[in-house]
């Protein structure tokens, strides 16, 4: 009798792991796409700096930013002591066909003060002055209002642009 009572048991325990395991793979699945589909078109970007007040930003790739929007872009070799492929977030203050001058000590876009070029970082390392001229096609002017942000103020940053890094449009979380 206790083999009759038991033998259901049996089957009702293996049907319920059967539609768990099943469940838990779906689910499983769906994460999988979810997750990489996401990944394709969006990136999610830590500030560890004091450049920006925001800390977390979302970078919606290959959207492009106009003048005053957020931008994300990857750094070449040259950015100090950050790799290569590095993320910035900065505000894309001009685009292609502004011009940028620089006057006492001073960066100019469309004449508009962007700020004091230093001499040296905070660790006292020399810092070069950025390019001077009309922005080329598909670049954009990067910056922020810190006065010790590494933007387009300086060489190593330059204009990031369609074919050198820029990664897309970036959006503040927090």
């Amino acid at each position: 009798m206790e083999s009759a009572v038991t033998a259901p048991v049996k089957r009702e325990r293996a049907l319920r792991l059967r539609r768990y395991l099943t469940g838990s793979a779906i689910a499983f699945g769906c994460a999988y796409l979810a997750d990489g589909w996401f990944h394709s078109r969006y990136m999610i970007c830590h500030n560890l700096t004091e450049s920006l007040p925001q800390h977390v930003f979302i970078v919606k790739k290959g959207d492009l930013p106009r003048p005053g929007d957020y931008i994300g872009f990857a750094v070449g070799g040259n950015a100090r002591q950050y790799p290569p492929g590095t993320v910035f977030i900065k505000i894309a203050v001009a685009g292609e066909g502004s011009c940028v001058e620089h006057r006492g000590g001073h960066v100019f876009v469309d004449g508009v003060d962007r700020g004091a070029i230093l001499d040296a970082d905070h660790k006292g390392l020399p810092l070069r002055p950025g390019r001077t001229g009309v922005i080329p096609d598909g670049s954009y002017y990067v910056w922020t209002p810190h006065p010790q942000s590494y933007d387009s103020r300086y060489w190593d940053i330059g204009f990031p642009g369609l074919n050198s890094g820029v990664i897309g449009r970036a959006y503040a979380l927090f």
